[in-house]
């Protein structure tokens, strides 16, 4: 993705992303299902035992970093960190300064800053609920016509 070089080919690498992706998951799939021909247990727990790794690694990475920075769930392909700040700036800073710091650690894996939340409900594993912030929200003041 950082490769793109424009919108095109943004959304090109991103498509082949998602297809590798896609094929990967799948692979799994095959290697984890007993009935697969391809079924080998090793090699599916290999892949489980690599993502949590990669994923403990990630959190410790993130929890080093100090500025209040909070891990408040991570799962497979996901984290999400409490950076303790109403600041839209701040967290944005918050996140360039995580993904930075994390993508220095992997040579074929690189992590986005998918999305900032105003709040977010955790109700268990993969469910959660969230109200995404898009911009920066300022107060008006308007005269009260009565006075």
């Amino acid at each position: 993705m950082k490769a793109a070089k424009g919108p095109g080919d943004y959304q090109r690498l991103n498509i082949q992303q998602q297809a590798l992706k896609l094929t990967a998951n799948s692979m799994y799939g095959c290697l984890g299902f007993t009935n697969s021909r391809f079924y080998a247990r090793p090699l599916a727990e290999l892949i489980t035992s690599q993502g949590r790794e990669i994923l403990q690694t990630t959190v410790d990475t993130v929890a080093n970093m100090g500025n209040g920075l909070e891990v408040v769930y991570g799962d497979t392909d996901s984290m999400f960190v409490h950076t303790g700040t109403d600041d839209l700036a701040a967290a944005r800073a918050s996140g360039a300064a995580i993904k930075r710091e994390v993508n220095k650690r992997y040579r074929l894996l690189e992590i986005e800053l998918d999305a900032i939340f105003r709040t977010l409900l955790l109700l268990k594993k993969k469910k959660y609920a969230a109200i995404k912030v898009r911009r920066e929200l300022h107060a008006v003041n308007f005269a009260n016509p009565s006075s």
